[in-house]
Protein backbone atom coordinates (compact mmCIF):
# COMPACT_ATOMS: atom_id res chain seq x y z
CA UNK A 1 0.00 0.00 0.00
CA UNK A 2 0.87 3.61 -0.30
CA UNK A 3 1.51 3.80 3.62
CA UNK A 4 4.05 0.99 3.65
CA UNK A 5 6.08 2.67 0.89
CA UNK A 6 5.91 5.83 2.73
CA UNK A 7 7.03 3.94 5.87
CA UNK A 8 9.95 2.36 3.68
CA UNK A 9 11.42 5.78 2.37
CA UNK A 10 10.72 7.30 5.59
CA UNK A 11 11.81 4.88 7.92
CA UNK A 12 11.40 7.41 10.86
CA UNK A 13 8.11 7.69 10.47
CA UNK A 14 5.35 4.68 11.52
CA UNK A 15 1.89 4.22 10.37
CA UNK A 16 -1.40 2.64 11.33
CA UNK A 17 -4.10 2.00 9.19
CA UNK A 18 -7.37 2.63 10.38
CA UNK A 19 -9.85 2.15 7.48
CA UNK A 20 -9.24 -0.39 4.65
CA UNK A 21 -10.38 -1.31 1.05
CA UNK A 22 -13.56 -1.66 0.57
CA UNK A 23 -15.05 0.12 3.98
CA UNK A 24 -16.47 3.75 3.56
CA UNK A 25 -15.74 6.96 5.53
CA UNK A 26 -18.89 5.85 8.15
CA UNK A 27 -16.34 3.11 9.24
CA UNK A 28 -13.45 4.96 9.84
CA UNK A 29 -15.51 7.88 11.27
CA UNK A 30 -16.86 4.83 13.52
CA UNK A 31 -13.37 4.21 14.35
CA UNK A 32 -11.93 7.26 15.69
CA UNK A 33 -15.62 9.11 16.74
CA UNK A 34 -14.42 8.43 20.72
CA UNK A 35 -10.64 8.21 20.74
CA UNK A 36 -8.27 11.24 21.38
CA UNK A 37 -5.76 10.40 18.62
CA UNK A 38 -3.10 12.62 19.36
CA UNK A 39 -3.19 11.10 23.26
CA UNK A 40 -2.36 8.20 21.57
CA UNK A 41 0.59 9.78 19.81
CA UNK A 42 -0.76 10.39 16.26
CA UNK A 43 0.65 13.36 14.45
CA UNK A 44 -1.12 13.14 10.98
CA UNK A 45 -4.06 11.54 9.96
CA UNK A 46 -4.16 10.84 5.75
CA UNK A 47 -7.59 10.41 5.15
CA UNK A 48 -8.74 9.19 1.65
CA UNK A 49 -12.58 7.71 1.92
CA UNK A 50 -15.51 8.37 -0.20
CA UNK A 51 -16.77 6.33 -2.92
CA UNK A 52 -18.07 3.45 -0.33
CA UNK A 53 -21.02 5.59 0.36
CA UNK A 54 -20.29 8.84 -2.02
CA UNK A 55 -23.93 9.81 -1.14
CA UNK A 56 -23.52 10.46 2.49
CA UNK A 57 -19.76 10.61 2.27
CA UNK A 58 -19.41 14.57 2.70
CA UNK A 59 -21.21 13.76 6.33
CA UNK A 60 -18.97 11.82 7.38
CA UNK A 61 -15.84 13.43 6.03
CA UNK A 62 -16.87 16.89 8.03
CA UNK A 63 -17.09 15.13 11.11
CA UNK A 64 -13.87 13.08 10.76
CA UNK A 65 -12.05 16.30 9.92
CA UNK A 66 -13.49 18.22 12.99
CA UNK A 67 -12.24 15.33 15.01
CA UNK A 68 -9.12 15.64 14.12
CA UNK A 69 -9.10 18.86 14.37
CA UNK A 70 -10.51 18.93 17.64
CA UNK A 71 -7.61 16.21 18.24
CA UNK A 72 -4.94 18.74 17.06
CA UNK A 73 -3.95 15.88 14.57
CA UNK A 74 -2.93 17.09 11.18
CA UNK A 75 -4.92 16.27 8.50
CA UNK A 76 -4.03 14.92 4.90
CA UNK A 77 -6.93 14.55 3.26
CA UNK A 78 -6.68 13.01 -0.66
CA UNK A 79 -9.19 13.26 -3.28
CA UNK A 80 -11.56 10.89 -4.54
CA UNK A 81 -10.04 9.17 -7.13
CA UNK A 82 -12.18 8.73 -10.41
CA UNK A 83 -14.06 5.90 -10.78
CA UNK A 84 -16.38 6.04 -14.10
CA UNK A 85 -16.92 2.33 -15.21
CA UNK A 86 -17.00 0.53 -12.42
CA UNK A 87 -20.20 -1.43 -11.35
CA UNK A 88 -22.05 1.08 -8.92
CA UNK A 89 -20.83 4.38 -10.79
CA UNK A 90 -23.82 6.50 -12.44
CA UNK A 91 -23.56 10.30 -13.53
CA UNK A 92 -25.47 11.09 -10.15
CA UNK A 93 -22.52 9.31 -8.24
CA UNK A 94 -20.47 11.37 -10.48
CA UNK A 95 -22.08 14.66 -9.53
CA UNK A 96 -21.47 13.91 -5.80
CA UNK A 97 -17.98 12.79 -6.50
CA UNK A 98 -17.44 16.24 -8.17
CA UNK A 99 -19.10 18.33 -5.57
CA UNK A 100 -17.01 16.55 -2.40
CA UNK A 101 -13.81 16.55 -4.43
CA UNK A 102 -14.51 20.21 -4.87
CA UNK A 103 -15.59 20.80 -1.36
CA UNK A 104 -12.55 19.27 0.02
CA UNK A 105 -10.30 21.13 -2.78
CA UNK A 106 -11.67 24.54 -1.18
CA UNK A 107 -11.17 23.57 2.12
CA UNK A 108 -14.68 22.08 3.55
CA UNK A 109 -15.88 25.28 5.49
CA UNK A 110 -12.84 25.74 7.00
CA UNK A 111 -11.94 22.27 8.59
CA UNK A 112 -9.15 22.38 6.40
CA UNK A 113 -7.65 25.40 6.80
CA UNK A 114 -4.08 24.07 8.18
CA UNK A 115 -4.38 20.70 5.98
CA UNK A 116 -1.84 19.58 2.82
CA UNK A 117 -4.51 18.88 1.01
CA UNK A 118 -3.68 15.94 -1.83
CA UNK A 119 -5.75 16.47 -4.93
CA UNK A 120 -4.94 13.32 -7.27
CA UNK A 121 -8.10 13.43 -9.30
CA UNK A 122 -6.40 14.26 -12.48
CA UNK A 123 -3.58 12.18 -12.04
CA UNK A 124 -5.44 9.35 -11.67
CA UNK A 125 -7.42 10.12 -14.46
CA UNK A 126 -6.95 8.62 -18.03
CA UNK A 127 -7.31 9.81 -20.36
CA UNK A 128 -7.70 13.55 -19.56
CA UNK A 129 -11.17 14.78 -18.37
CA UNK A 130 -12.24 10.76 -18.92
CA UNK A 131 -13.46 10.64 -15.26
CA UNK A 132 -12.15 6.96 -15.78
CA UNK A 133 -9.48 5.58 -13.05
CA UNK A 134 -6.10 5.17 -15.28
CA UNK A 135 -6.26 1.41 -16.04
CA UNK A 136 -2.10 1.37 -15.56
CA UNK A 137 -2.82 2.51 -12.10
CA UNK A 138 -5.71 0.26 -11.47
CA UNK A 139 -6.53 -3.20 -10.76
CA UNK A 140 -10.50 -2.73 -11.08
CA UNK A 141 -11.91 0.55 -11.98
CA UNK A 142 -11.68 1.86 -8.87
CA UNK A 143 -8.81 0.48 -6.38
CA UNK A 144 -5.01 1.22 -7.56
CA UNK A 145 -3.25 -1.23 -8.20
CA UNK A 146 1.02 -1.33 -6.96
CA UNK A 147 1.79 1.57 -9.68
CA UNK A 148 -0.97 3.69 -8.18
CA UNK A 149 -0.17 3.11 -4.63
CA UNK A 150 3.77 3.89 -5.64
CA UNK A 151 2.65 7.09 -7.68
CA UNK A 152 0.00 8.10 -4.35
CA UNK A 153 3.02 7.48 -2.22
CA UNK A 154 5.21 9.44 -4.30
CA UNK A 155 3.34 12.35 -4.31
CA UNK A 156 2.68 12.16 -0.15
CA UNK A 157 6.09 12.13 0.07
CA UNK A 158 7.08 15.21 -1.83
CA UNK A 159 4.28 17.06 -0.49
CA UNK A 160 3.86 15.69 2.89
CA UNK A 161 6.81 14.08 4.28
CA UNK A 162 10.38 15.32 2.45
Amino acid sequence: SFADQIGDKCPNLSFTKEAHSGKNAEFLWNKIKDRNLKSEGYDDAIVWVGVNNINNAKEYLENIYQKLKNDNVKIIPITITPWKGYGSYSEAAQTKTDEVNSWLTSGANGLLDNATIIDVYATFEYPANSDILNTAMSRDEIHLNQKGHEELAKILTNKVYK
